[in-house]
């Protein structure tokens, strides 16, 4: 998915947690990710409703 985001030139911030199959089990991991969701929709959504 993340290749096809690209393929059509839209920023992507790719996170491979090692440790972890699909979905998170590690409460590290999970946080993480929570803040990089949060990132992606304060640069890209702040202010659109």
């Amino acid at each position: 998915m993340a290749a096809a985001v690209q393929a059509n030139e839209v920023p992507v911030e790719y996170v491979v947690f090692e440790d972890e199959g699909h979905g998170f089990r590690r409460r590290e991991n999970r946080i993480t990710a929570s803040e990089a969701y949060l990132r992606f929709l304060d640069t890209y959504l702040e202010g659109k409703e």
